[in-house]
């Protein structure tokens, strides 16, 4: 079970001001965790309310767990307050941010940038929309 603190912490990166003073961020829901994943991205922590989860994020919550990834269970409305999307899906990831220079976006091919997203939804349009291009 998450400690309070841990839950506190959590809350916080909702916020710029948590994500910058933790280097942390986190994504919620099945697809985006199935897509970090796939792409060689494993959350360092994994929150999940066991209730709420769905078998395909059943099967991705002990996937991750077997990979080593620190698996936490919260009660659903700990999640609620945790989680920035109306109707959570049961899991939150919590990842470290990656380090960018601007040196290195200068290497970069293609580059899309978002500020503002609330719907992890979206960023996926946008990601498919981008790689289209």
């Amino acid at each position: 079970m998450a400690t309070h603190s841990e839950l506190q912490n959590l809350r916080s990166l909702k916020t710029g001001k948590g994500r910058r003073e933790r280097n942390q961020y986190a994504a919620e829901g099945v697809r985006l965790l199935e897509e970090s994943t796939r792409h060689g991205v494993d959350p360092e922590v994994l929150y999940c309310d066991p209730g709420a989860l769905s078998d395909r994020g059943r099967q991705l919550a002990e996937e991750l767990r077997g990979r080593g990834v620190r698996y936490e269970e919260i009660a659903a409305h700990q999640l609620e307050k945790a989680a920035d999307t109306k109707t959570p899906q049961g899991l939150i990831g919590v990842f470290k941010c990656p380090g960018i220079s601007l040196e290195s976006l200068q290497t970069c091919r293609r580059l899309l940038v978002c500020d503002g997203i609330s719907d992890p939804g979206n960023v996926g349009t946008l990601i498919r929309s981008a790689h289209a291009f």
